[in-house]
């Protein structure tokens, strides 16, 4: 996937798209520029390389991965656990029972990112849309199940693209 939100992982003809999270991205897209990234996606500005903008960089996100990583998706069933306390464990949980059930699955969250073990640490505590699609592109062949913690921003993205959730077989526990 060369689309990337981070600038500091753009690699020489990705692009960079300046989400608007914890941080503003458009703080960074100069530095994703002198990494190479050859087109920007922003809400403003204009920029020394090929530049998109538009109004909501997290629906255009949204979007574009739904047009163009589905396909490849969907047939992975999903767990997402939103709630106030108890995400970490219900997730893990949950991961740890189904592998001992011979179910291979994957989870994503504040520990990391497993298969199965541990794979790698993650920057972040709750992962973006892009981040969970890419992982879920990497582990297709691996596993039938996905596990993944959710904050309400990032549920109340999911549910603005109906469709996702509709067409892909997502189970949301909700924990207080």
């Amino acid at each position: 996937m060369n689309i990337k939100y981070n600038s500091k992982l753009i690699k020489p003809g990705d692009t960079f798209i300046a989400l608007n999270t914890f941080n503003d991205g458009h703080k960074y897209i100069n530095d994703a520029i002198k990494n190479g990234a050859t087109k920007i996606i922003a809400e403003h500005g204009s920029y020394e390389v090929e530049t998109l903008i538009v109004k909501d960089t997290k629906e255009y996100l949204i979007n574009y991965l739904y047009d163009n990583y589905y396909n490849k998706i969907k047939k992975l069933k999903l767990i997402g656990v939103t709630g106030t306390n108890g995400k970490t464990t219900t997730c893990m949980l949950i991961h740890n029972m189904l592998n001992s059930l011979g179910k291979k699955c994957a989870y994503i969250g504040t520990n990391g990112f497993y298969i199965n073990k541990f794979i790698k640490e993650l920057p972040n505590t709750t992962p973006e849309i892009i981040d969970i699609f890419s992982f879920k592109l990497f582990s297709i062949r691996e596993i039938f199940l996905f596990i993944f913690f959710l904050q309400t921003i990032c549920l109340s993205n999911l549910l603005k693209k109906k469709s996702f959730l509709h067409n892909t077989n997502c189970y949301i526990l909700l924990i207080f």
